[in-house]
């Protein structure tokens, strides 16, 4: 895992957004989770820029880089993540991404301390590995109460942001 800064232009740019986006359709957080998702795209965003990455923001991708189309899944947290906590797709996610990018924002009382960049899977890899939730379902593992139909990966069986790293060099080395 990869922890990361919050930048104030990102935290200034993230919290424009997050008001001017209200809530979305399915919205677990009924929009109050807006601001931890937009600083985990811009926080990918700032580590693949080398790249050529642009943020784009649409229904299916947040980020391309070269043509991979990346879907950044941010989680909300009051702790640092570890190794045995669990990233998660909703069910009715049809994304037309190729992958996804797994980020914790941790949050000191209403404030982004840090953004750590947990892990990635490709969308087929991740639907193979992943355990399927049922609302209402409790994680063995942490007590968690699932609330929407949802797809749960551990972030240790995730494979690590440096591998995507190098494949996505390679892949820009190729287009």
């Amino acid at each position: 895992m990869i922890q990361l800064p919050i930048i104030r232009d990102e935290y200034e740019l993230a919290k424009k957004e997050a008001e001017n986006l209200g809530h979305l359709n399915r919205s677990i957080l009924k929009g109050k989770g807006n601001l931890a998702g937009i600083l985990g795209e811009l926080a990918v965003l700032r580590y693949f820029r080398y790249l050529g990455a642009v943020r784009e923001n649409t229904y299916n991708w947040d980020l391309s880089v070269s043509g991979f189309k990346l879907d950044v899944k941010t989680k909300q947290r009051t702790v640092d993540p570890q190794p045995h906590f669990v990233g998660t797709v909703p069910d009715y996610s049809n994304q037309d991404c190729q992958a996804y990018v797994f980020t914790s924002v941790r949050f000191n009382n209403d404030l982004p301390v840090s953004i750590t960049l947990c892990g990635w899977m490709g969308k087929e890899a991740f639907k193979r590995e992943a355990s399927f939730y049922k609302k209402g379902d409790v994680s063995p593992e942490n007590g968690w109460v699932c609330s929407m139909d949802c797809w749960v990966l551990e972030y240790k069986k995730m494979k690590p942001i440096q591998s995507l790293d190098c494949g996505l060099l390679m892949h820009s080395q190729l287009n």
